[in-house]
C-alpha cells in the first residue's frame, strides 16, 4: 500500500461485509486510525437502507475507517468526496468518463458502476469515527449481474481487466487530498466546481423520492455547502433536499 496516510490494510478472501467488520473492530477497540478493509468477496454486502450489494469475486469491495473527531455537518461531504476520488481515479487509470449520481452513486451513462455508503455514530454533534464503504464493479462480467439490473463494470466498458490494488491506491491518493480540504474548509469553491463538473443530470429536471413517495421535482442546479441537493421548482423557489433517491423526470 503506497498511500502514506493509510496506517493499515486488512485483506480478506471472503467476508460477510467490510462495513460490519469495521464496526465490530471499532467497538472492540481493535483498529488503527486510517485503516482500509478489503475483501475479494462479500457474502452480505450492503448499500444504503440495507439494500443488498452484489459482491462477487472480481470487484473492488472496501471500507475506509477514519478515526478522528469530525463535525456532524461535514459527514455527508466525506461520502461525496469519496465519489469524486473514485471518479478521478477511474478516469486516470482507464479514461472512462464516470459521473456522480447524488447522493452516493457513480454512473456510466444510465448504468451504475459504483456506490458509496458512509456510516458513523455521533455524540454531542460530533463523530469519533466514520466508515466509508465503496463497492466498485471493476472486473465483473455481464453474467455477474441480475438480468433486470442497470449496472456495468470497468471490464464491460473497456474490454479488459484492471488491477484492483492499483486502482485502490489511486483512489486513496485522490481521497487524501479531498479529505484534507473538506475537514479544513468544507466544500471550497474549487472542490464544489470539480464535483459539479462530474455531476450527472446537472441542469435537468429531476424528481426525488423517499420510500417510494415523491417529495420534490425541479431543475437540478447544484449542491450547497452541506452536500444537500438544490432544486429549482416551477415557481422559481429553490428547494434543499438532504436525502432521497434521484431520477430524471420522465417527459
Amino acid at each position: 500500500m503506497s498511500s502514506q496516510w493509510i496506517k493499515e490494510l486488512r485483506y480478506f478472501k471472503e467476508i460477510d461485509s467490510t462495513q460490519d467488520y469495521a464496526f465490530s473492530c471499532i467497538r472492540n477497540g481493535d483498529i488503527k486510525e486510517n485503516t482500509v478493509i478489503t475483501s475479494e468477496v462479500q457474502k452480505k454486502g450492503r448499500g444504503r437502507r440495507s439494500n443488498a450489494w452484489i459482491s462477487p469475486k472480481g470487484g473492488l469491495w472496501l471500507s475506509l475507517v477514519i478515526v478522528s473527531e469530525i463535525s456532524q455537518g461535514k459527514l455527508p461531504l466525506l461520502g461525496i468526496g469519496m465519489c469524486l476520488a473514485i471518479i478521478k481515479a477511474i478516469k486516470k487509470k482507464t479514461k472512462i468518463k464516470t459521473m456522480f449520481h447524488w447522493p452516493n452513486d457513480i454512473y456510466v451513462g444510465n448504468e451504475k458502476l459504483a456506490g458509496i455508503l458512509s456510516e458513523t455514530e455521533t455524540q454531542s454533534g460530533k463523530a469519533k469515527f466514520i466508515i466509508i464503504g465503496a463497492g466498485i464493479n471493476t472486473n465483473l462480467g455481464t453474467k455477474d449481474f441480475p438480468e433486470d439490473t442497470k449496472a456495468t463494470s470497468i471490464k464491460i466498458k473497456t474490454g479488459s481487466t484492471i488491477d484492483n490494488l492499483e486502482l485502490l491506491n489511486e483512489i486513496l491518493e485522490q481521497y487524501s487530498r479531498i479529505y484534507s480540504v473538506i475537514v479544513k474548509d468544507g466544500l471550497k469553491p474549487v472542490l464544489k466546481k470539480e464535483i459539479m463538473n462530474n455531476f450527472d443530470l446537472n441542469g435537468k429536471t429531476v424528481c426525488i423520492n423517499n420510500d417510494n413517495k415523491n417529495i420534490a421535482c425541479g431543475k437540478l442546479i447544484g449542491i450547497d455547502d452541506t452536500g444537500a441537493l438544490l432544486l429549482q421548482e416551477d415557481t422559481g423557489e429553490i428547494k434543499k433536499i438532504m436525502s432521497g433517491h434521484m431520477e430524471e423526470k420522465k417527459k
